[in-house]
């Protein structure tokens, strides 16, 4: 995938706790009566709300899938982002599978030839009206 010569971007699990990005127990319960795909949508994460209040004591979901793709289906979204060299580990040991992103605007003195950056890592989202924004979306 890496160096497929597609366009990827990454979005860190971390963005997807951002409180603006957290669909909370009330905005599921107001799924349950729209569409079809809102019925879907809320009855598909009422596992994870049970899981998440049994275990965190929170009343809310994160939907890392629709944060991820919010950056694709808005041109808004994305706030910013940095361009990097990413490189994947394949030798045996523990470090196998591991991938690393080097920033393209730094430099690194074990790693002088890292070439054209060939992945995009975002690294701020703007999460305003996120929730209203995904149920129009769905409310088909």
């Amino acid at each position: 995938m890496i160096d497929s010569g597609v366009d990827v971007t990454v979005i860190g699990l971390d963005m997807c706790e951002e409180e603006k990005v957290l669909f909370s127990a009330g905005q599921l319960s107001e799924m349950q009566n729209g569409s079809e795909m809102q019925r879907f949508a809320a009855l598909a994460f009422s596992g994870l709300l049970d899981f998440r209040q049994k275990t965190q004591g929170v009343n809310n979901v994160n939907v890392c899938d629709a944060v991820a793709m919010a950056d694709a289906i808005w041109s808004d979204f994305e706030a910013s982002s940095i361009a990097c060299s990413a490189s994947c580990i394949t030798d045996e040991g523990e470090t196998y599978g591991e991938v690393i992103f080097y920033r393209s605007d730094m430099k690194y003195d074990t790693m002088p030839n890292l070439g054209e950056p060939n992945i995009k890592v975002v690294t701020r989202q703007n999460h305003d009206r996120f929730y209203e924004r995904v149920n129009e979306l769905i409310s088909g």
